[in-house]
């Protein structure tokens, strides 16, 4: 299952005897922050923040958080550093969000160990079975599809990437894949999305066009048949 947001409104694409639905629903995120237990909740919600996927988040150490105090120009405050993974694909840096931001730092003060996330006695690290047994419990709750899994916070995540209109790409080096087609299964073109795509083709055309008309204007207006000096039997 897919969770993705257009305005206000969340959505989420499941399947049927391979017919694809869509649902929609602007609780949904609300519910999984205010039901979804801890380690649960904080994975969901990283995972759908930056892509990172419940693996990574697993083995993240603290070395690889690159955390300043202050916001860039864009709102990030420094970045994650992915090191392991199998191809080298999958090591790449994410930018940390302010909810990222709040979700590292109250985890890191609470473990004990070089892993960012731990168990509650500080050293263990997170089972992914854990994950796993939490995400049933809440799928069953929410009356969720059967394939509402913790790997679906990631594909919310690239989804919603690739729904700003960022090249396939891109969005491959941001999810990790050694392979585009991979990085395709991620992204949804939703009909609002084609319109857009159509309609920012104009809009370049057009910004081409008139770019053209000014360059040729710049160079100064071609004389017409009766300003040309021989036409004026002018003595060349």
């Amino acid at each position: 299952m897919t969770i993705y947001q257009r305005g206000d409104v969340w959505y989420y694409l499941f399947y049927i005897n391979g017919r694809r639905y869509r649902g929609s629903t602007k609780a949904l995120r609300k519910k999984y922050d205010e039901l979804a237990p801890q380690p649960l909740n904080s994975f969901l919600q990283i995972s759908c923040e930056i892509g990172i996927c419940e693996g990574e988040i697993i083995d993240l150490l603290k070395a690889d958080v690159h955390m300043s105090e202050k916001a860039d120009e864009w709102g990030h405050y420094g970045y994650v550093q992915i090191r392991q993974g199998k191809p080298e694909f999958r090591k790449r840096s994410l930018p940390i969000t302010p909810l990222a931001k709040g979700i590292l730092t109250t985890w890191m003060a609470k473990s004990k160990s070089d892993l960012v996330f731990s168990r509650e006695d500080g050293v263990s690290p997170i089972s992914a079975f854990t994950l796993i047994q939490q995400q049933e419990r809440m799928r069953k709750l929410l009356k969720l599809p059967w394939d509402a899994c913790v790997h679906s916070a990631r594909h919310t995540a690239l989804t919603n990437l690739g729904l700003t209109g960022v090249d396939t790409f891109t969005l491959q080096r941001a999810a990790g894949h050694a392979n585009i087609t991979t990085t395709r299964k991620y992204v949804h073109p939703t009909p609002p999305t084609m319109k857009d795509a159509f309609q920012k083709k104009v809009r370049n055309e057009r910004r081409e066009r008139r770019t053209t008309r000014k360059r040729v204007a710049s160079m100064g207006a071609i004389p017409s048949n009766g300003d040309h000096p021989a036409k004026r039997g002018a003595v060349q």
